[in-house]
């Protein structure tokens, strides 16, 4: 079966009266430039911002990794930022279909139908006290508008690391280390994988997954993440305290 990137992200709307009720009364807000959504409209996004996401997209082709690229949809800053704190933090689960919708749109117009076989998200801790992986709903939501097979426990985290953002390059290079195990119960011998992330920074965390794929037959990995950042930017957990809701 043909596989297909292209996820319909302006024209998924809400078809349920209580979502579009919700939507008149709790509008949605575009996380780029904080102008209201069109009602309906399951993505925080306005018609001008999805015209405009590929240009705020970045790819990332670096020597040494264990991965093709990276692709990052968003930059981490801004009103961005705020939107991706609120979805990992504070529980604002909705904003899965946004950011997988800004990456949707990024992958367009790459060549992914026929040479990827399996998407699969970045694992966090079981002790992580989180009601969601955000990563691992994002990787569901591009499945459903593909032929990618899902395997959102592909990937185990098997140490609770402290926040990686209170750690310069180096440290989160050591850190990551030995953290990632895969799951036996699976066979990606040959396979080409999709790996999700939410966020981009140095790159440590998603080398050390695609090592691994590596490691267990993955022929090739493409990274895919909601959004890039630097160094100096990268304080999100800091932040995540202050951010009213």
């Amino acid at each position: 079966m043909k596989k297909s990137t292209d996820y319909n992200i302006q024209y998924e709307f809400n078809t349920s009266f209580s979502e579009v009720l919700s939507d008149i009364f709790w509008p949605k807000k575009c996380i780029i430039c904080a102008c209201r959504s069109p009602l309906g409209r399951k993505e925080a996004l306005c018609d001008d911002c999805i015209g405009a996401i590929r240009r705020h997209s970045m790819n990332f082709v670096e020597p040494d990794r264990h991965f093709e690229e990276a692709i990052a949809a968003l930059p981490y800053t801004g009103t961005i930022r705020d939107a991706m704190i609120r979805y990992k933090f504070r529980g604002f689960e909705y904003l899965k279909h946004t950011f997988a919708a800004a990456i949707a749109i990024c992958i367009e117009k790459h060549s992914f139908d026929d040479e990827y076989d399996i998407i699969c998200p970045v694992p966090i801790h079981y002790l992580r006290h989180r009601d969601y992986n955000q990563s691992a709903l994002i990787a569901e939501e591009l499945a459903k508008g593909s032929g990618f097979t899902l395997i959102p426990d592909l990937l185990i985290k098997t140490k609770n690391l402290i926040p990686l953002s209170t750690m310069g390059y180096a440290m989160r290079q050591a850190s990551v280390e030995g953290a990632i195990d895969f799951n036996l119960n699976y066979d990606i011998i040959g396979k080409n994988v999709l790996l999700v992330d939410d966020i981009y920074t140095t790159g440590s965390t998603a080398d050390e997954c695609c090592k691994i794929l590596a490691m267990h037959g993955a022929s090739k990995v493409t990274v895919l993440a909601a959004c890039f950042a630097d160094m100096k930017g990268d304080d999100y957990h800091a932040d995540a305290d202050n951010i009213t809701v």
